[in-house]
């Protein structure tokens, strides 16, 4: 994974929310695992699992990782179904 923007903003989910842009390193790690059920020769429904990391320089001068998990689902369409030789 390469980081296009060299600063990531972080929301706190309690109440007293702080906003901070956090510096970033450009290179990080993203990894999944998903699953594609063709429902027709043309159209299919999709879910997968990622899991991603980058390191972040906070204002106490520690590096540390931000992670995160993500479900992507949805409808896939293909254009050509065929069997490949």
């Amino acid at each position: 994974m390469y980081v296009i923007y060299p600063e990531i903003i972080l929301d706190s989910a309690h109440s007293d929310a702080i906003r901070e842009n956090l510096p970033v390193s450009k290179l990080g790690y993203q990894f999944g695992a998903g699953v594609d059920l063709g429902i027709t020769s043309y159209f299919g429904l999709f879910i997968e699992g990622m899991y991603s990391y980058v390191g972040a320089k906070f204002k106490d001068g520690k590096t540390r990782n931000i992670d995160g998990y993500y479900i992507y689902y949805g409808v896939t369409w293909r254009t050509s179904y065929g069997l490949i030789e």
